[in-house]
């Protein structure tokens, strides 16, 4: 893994950097491992905080997240064992797919792809408990540059992780440096699970990674579910402690399970704290970015040109506010959620 770290030299300029954000500084630091025990502690506080203002685009969200709920899909089982590969092996899996791309997306792959060994970190799996992240992407708009990093997991997994964060690096070459976690964090996932799905598709054509690539895409649906209906009972845990954080008294993590497990019947300590120290926010972006994935997976279907330039669209779309794209993104017939059954038959042919 010594291959893929990301330039010592590189990293010391931006880190001393006056221009660069805070954020992709403390970003650096927490995919590197540099966060002291009380700084992790402070970061698992402040996300708890956060969740008790959620995002302007929940009345929007909810509904969708609901009527899916209602409706009979089941997850599908994942078989557990996977196809091994090197990182080597997959960072080539990973650029034959995206030459098979439009000329605009594979030209911005190929710009990152080519720093590959500066500006790529391999990690050792779980090796701290530091951060939670399989891969991560950076984005710095004053440097006008990103960092990714991957758990060297050795296994189809991390393929798709490197095709996901490969994602947000071409998409954030696409805005012209425009970091979308700033004001459109809802729709930040879209780039990635699109491309993954992009990827398995093409993959299942390939006798050697078929099976792998459609687990890939079981993973993703689960995925859906589970975040949906997280999202749903974060969200009324939420209401319960948003007054309670700020409120003047100092309220303990104690008092929060205790008066949570009193208000939702059922709910145990270990589910509890599993929702509070998982970013609603987070949950959002993954499963309602993923719904609009598959809705432009869905048109790829029938017409690759037409999905990937709506893709494009998107992307260069994204310098509004939140509701205001989820309104752009219905204007170009796209609403989540639509086709999933579609999808869902599909994966059980």
């Amino acid at each position: 893994m010594d291959n893929y770290t990301w330039d010592k030299d590189l990293l010391e300029s931006y880190l001393a950097d006056d221009k660069v954000e805070p954020d992709f500084k403390d970003a650096i630091a927490l995919a590197s491992g540099q966060y002291s025990e009380k700084q992790t502690t402070q970061r698992k506080i402040d996300t708890i905080r956060a969740n008790g203002n959620f995002l302007a685009l929940n009345p929007y969200i909810v509904p969708c997240f609901e009527r899916i709920i209602t409706e009979p899909y089941n997850y599908m089982r994942v078989p557990r064992d996977q196809l091994n590969v090197t990182i080597d092996e997959a960072l080539k899996v990973t650029k034959a797919f995206y030459n098979t791309t439009d000329v605009e997306v594979r030209n911005a792959f190929y710009r990152f792809f080519n720093e590959r060994h500066a500006k790529l970190m391999a990690r050792n799996p779980r090796r701290n408990d530091k951060t939670v992240y399989k891969g991560l992407t950076i984005c710095s708009e004053a440097k006008k540059d990103c960092l990714v990093t991957f758990e060297a997991t050795m296994d189809f997994e991390m393929l798709s992780v490197l095709i996901h964060e490969y994602g947000h690096a071409v998409s954030f070459l696409l805005r012209n440096y425009h970091n979308m976690y700033e004001c459109n964090s809802a729709f930040c996932e879209i780039e990635s699970v699109f491309m993954e799905l992009m990827a398995y598709h093409w993959l299942q054509r390939n006798k050697h990674y078929a099976r792998d690539a459609r687990t890939g895409m079981i993973m993703i649906f689960n995925n859906i579910l589970d975040n949906i209906k997280d999202t749903i009972e974060a969200s009324e845990l939420n209401e319960m402690i948003k007054d309670m954080y700020f409120s003047k008294r100092r309220i303990t993590m104690r008092e929060i399970i205790m008066q949570a497990k009193n208000e939702f019947t059922g709910m145990n300590q270990k589910y509890i704290m599993r929702l509070l120290s998982k970013p609603v926010e987070r949950v959002i972006r993954y499963s309602y970015s993923s719904l609009l994935a598959i809705e432009l997976y869905e048109i790829y279907l029938q017409d690759p040109n037409s999905a990937i330039d709506l893709y494009k669209r998107i992307m260069h779309g994204q310098k509004e506010t939140a509701i205001a794209t989820n309104k752009a993104i219905k204007a170009l017939g796209i609403n989540a959620g639509e086709h999933l059954t579609d999808f869902t038959r599909e994966l059980k042919r």
